[in-house]
């Protein structure tokens, strides 16, 4: 059994990633925003592990067959069976984004392989801002509302743009941090598939995925993109260590 971890920024492929290893990656799973008790999360992947090759059903968050994006809806944690054959050397995941961040030490302290999902923060930001996603933590910045999770960071702007980009920020500084001491391994939303991460049996994994269509693209969103720069450029200074411009 190899056990691992997919954090990283909302929105950025975190929920696409974990769904596509439960239905396409041979021997390998990943539970989505299921496992949320950091100190037992070895013990608690190494359970799912064997419930897995023993065939039996296994926690996740699913509508209807379809595993769930993370919108801040009602997600529904269902019991179910999988259909995949399992063996020994399974690769069992857990799927958490700002949480596991926030215990990121614990989870290295527990010697467990990390993959953190990032991307192009002006379309991340583009994609918060979409009516879809407007129940998420991440659209809770103080307009109207702020979400308790953001409580620790010192905003230095106003404006909801602007906040937004202080959130992106807070993620991707973690990040690139650890990035740059080798910690985690990164996995970019516009080249995912060629991700940067150095263990051989989870880079292969997602190498063996399909691939997916991205949507970095002004179509998909009715933002103001300019604004959106503007604030990237003031308040994201990691976007250049996790090589955006």
């Amino acid at each position: 059994m190899k056990p691992f971890v997919i954090t990283g920024i909302p929105r950025s492929g975190t929920s696409i990633l974990s769904k596509y290893i439960c239905l396409h990656a041979e021997n390998a799973y990943c539970i989505n925003e299921v496992l949320y008790n950091v100190p037992t999360l070895r013990k608690e992947l190494a359970a799912v592990a064997g419930w897995l090759i023993g065939g039996c059903t296994v926690p996740n968050k699913y509508s209807g067959k379809e595993l769930l994006e993370n919108l801040g809806g009602e997600n529904v944690v269902e019991e179910r069976f999988v259909d995949k054959e399992f063996d020994g050397d399974i690769l069992i995941g857990s799927k958490v984004q700002t949480m596991y961040l926030r215990e990121i030490q614990n989870i290295i302290a527990q010697d467990l392989p990390i993959i953190a999902a990032v991307r192009d923060p002006v379309y991340t930001i583009a994609s918060w801002v979409s009516e879809k996603c407007s129940k998420m933590e991440v659209a809770q910045v103080g307009f109207p509302e702020m979400h308790g999770r953001w409580a620790g960071i010192p905003f230095e702007s106003n404006l909801l743009l602007g906040r937004m980009a202080e959130v992106w920020e807070w993620h991707a500084n973690i990040i690139a941090k650890l990035y740059k001491n080798g910690q985690i391994g990164l996995a970019r939303y516009e080249d995912w598939y060629g991700c940067d991460i150095e263990d051989d049996d989870l880079r292969n994994m997602i190498l063996s995925l399909p691939p997916i269509e991205t949507r970095n693209d002004k179509i998909w969103y009715s933002a103001d993109f300019d604004t959106i720069r503007g604030a990237v450029k003031k308040y994201c200074p990691s976007r250049e260590a996790l090589g955006y411009v």
